[in-house]
């Protein structure tokens, strides 16, 4: 009995130390968990008091960068000093502390030395490299920093031109939140959206920059450009009839100018506009050339066009085609596709068909889905009276761009010489329709509507095209379809100024100078 008393006592003291190290290693697990807890909610209350962390992921910085705020020391004696406990630290304010004045000039100083003042394209940044270095920087310090509205939107205009779209988009809030208008921002989001061919997002803007600015004659270019780049040619041809003071454009936007008119084959407007431009700079010198080579070809000087389009051919690098077949606006340099068409056109007008059609064929094949190729085949094939091979390409050009309104009215003019007048009408009602606003168009409804003795349909449409532009009556007057339905006074009396409308659905802009076929 004595034995078995020694041994349950033994077992009973080795149970009791097992219960007390189960215990203890269970209390040290909950004084973890506990100590766990309590580093969170400081963490969450340490957050909730304002201490927020920086909208972007804090990026390296270059050596030695100079951070753009510094913390400020406290005016007095340091507590250690005056052996007084410290302050109680209150809590920061929802909304961020105003910085030191220093760090907002540091800031406005450093992009100073990185972009100009008015940049409009990556070319005006002085040295890339360190803007993205000065740009990381600020993302770093975004967080805690409060700086001017000025500067916010600085910082938000070098994001753009950086191709950095969501930080752009971030400090523009900031920067419209503490009430800067933000108008350079928002022309140097047009011009970066239309140069990546996010056409529709760059014309809701340009509509909005044009309404901030007055109507500005760079914010109404940049409109147009937008509405060509929408497919929207006779909205913009409108819009362009109302661009004064050409003064008032810098030469890049002369030269989008310029392009848009020679798209719009206003070759008049052209030339004059050409003449507005002084010194180029060497960016740009390409485009200036290239558009100075087109105004020579369309005033049927092709020797000297033909010489620009070769050289320009001959001394790359030339502009990249874009990544899809509509091309980019604003464009900074002709491509070779555009160069080999506009080649093609010089030999056109220089009476060189063969090596004309030679050059635009293989234009054609550069870039398959643009429709420049197949339109000025279509004019040299019927030039040549090869009308069938001639309607042939210029079906291919409307189907590249449904909104090519000369080569409607080039279809037209096909089927007005084969005697297929509904062809013909439905071809110049498309070309009315996508642009209301030429003159060439109206005078071929005309010749359409007097060969089918509408006398009445053919005189308002004679009134519009004479309205639109006056040189038409020369041509009138000349065309013996329409001298069988009117004398040449009523002609003249047809050119006269009348309240008469045009029978398109918005006025047409005055002074166009679509030049007679």
């Amino acid at each position: 009995m004595f034995v078995w008393g020694v041994i349950s006592t033994a077992l009973l003291v080795l149970a009791m130390v097992a219960v007390v190290a189960y215990t203890r290693g269970v209390s040290r697990r909950q004084a973890d968990t506990l100590d766990d807890l309590t580093r969170r909610v400081a963490a969450l209350e340490k957050t909730v008091h304002g201490e927020r962390a920086p909208a972007y992921a804090p990026a390296e910085t270059s050596p030695g960068a100079e951070p753009f705020s510094r913390p400020v020391e406290p005016a007095g004696k340091t507590p250690r000093e005056t052996g007084q406990p410290p302050a109680p630290v209150k809590p920061a304010p929802a909304t961020e502390p105003a910085l030191p004045a220093p760090a907002d000039a540091l800031l406005q100083q450093r992009l100073d030395a990185v972009v100009s003042r008015e940049p409009s394209s990556p070319a005006d940044m002085q040295d890339p490299k360190a803007a993205e270095a000065l740009l990381d920087q600020a993302v770093s310090e975004a967080g805690h920093a409060a700086w001017s509205p000025a500067a916010w939107a600085r910082l938000a205009v070098l994001a753009r031109l950086l191709g950095r779209d969501a930080v752009a988009e971030t400090f523009a809030k900031r920067a419209a939140a503490g009430g800067d208008p933000l108008l350079q921002y928002t022309e140097i989001s047009v011009r970066a959206l239309l140069a990546c061919g996010r056409n529709q997002e760059a014309l809701a803007l340009a509509r909005t920059l044009r309404g901030q600015t007055g109507g500005a004659p760079a914010a109404t270019v940049l409109l147009a450009a937008a509405l060509v780049a929408s497919g929207q040619p006779g909205p913009a041809d409108e819009l362009l009839a109302h661009v004064e003071g050409l003064a008032g454009l810098d030469t890049r936007d002369l030269l989008l100018l310029a392009r848009l008119l020679t798209t719009l084959e206003h070759w008049d407007a052209l030339a004059a506009v050409l003449a507005e431009i002084g010194e180029i700079p060497g960016e740009l010198a390409q485009e200036y050339d290239f558009l100075t080579a087109v105004s020579l070809a369309h005033s049927r000087r092709a020797v000297e066009a033909l010489a620009a389009f070769d050289y320009l051919a001959a001394h790359p690098p030339l502009a990249e085609s874009p990544p899809t077949d509509r091309p980019a606006w604003p464009r900074p340099a002709p491509t070779r596709y555009e160069v080999e068409v506009w080649r093609g056109v010089s030999l056109m007008y220089a009476s060189r068909p063969d090596a004309a059609r030679e050059v635009l064929l293989k234009a054609a094949q550069l870039q398959p889905g643009r429709a420049d190729a197949p339109y000025y085949l279509g004019l040299l094939e019927d030039r040549l009276q090869q009308h069938a091979q001639a309607r042939v390409h210029l079906q291919n050009a409307v189907t590249c761009d449904p909104h090519l309104a000369p080569a409607y009215e080039a279809l037209a003019k096909l089927a007005l010489d084969a005697g297929d007048m509904e062809f013909a009408l439905d071809q110049l009602n498309k070309a009315i329709q996508t642009n209301p606003h030429r003159a060439s168009a109206y005078f071929l409804l005309a010749l359409v509507r007097a060969r089918l003795s509408q006398r009445d349909a053919a005189a308002a449409a004679l009134q519009t095209a004479f309205r639109l532009d006056e040189r038409y009556l020369g041509e009138a007057q000349q065309a013996d379809v329409l001298l069988r339905l009117f004398t040449s006074r009523e002609l003249d009396d047809l050119a006269r100024p009348t309240p008469v409308t045009a029978p398109a659905a918005s006025e047409p802009a005055a002074g166009s100078d679509n030049a007679p076929p």
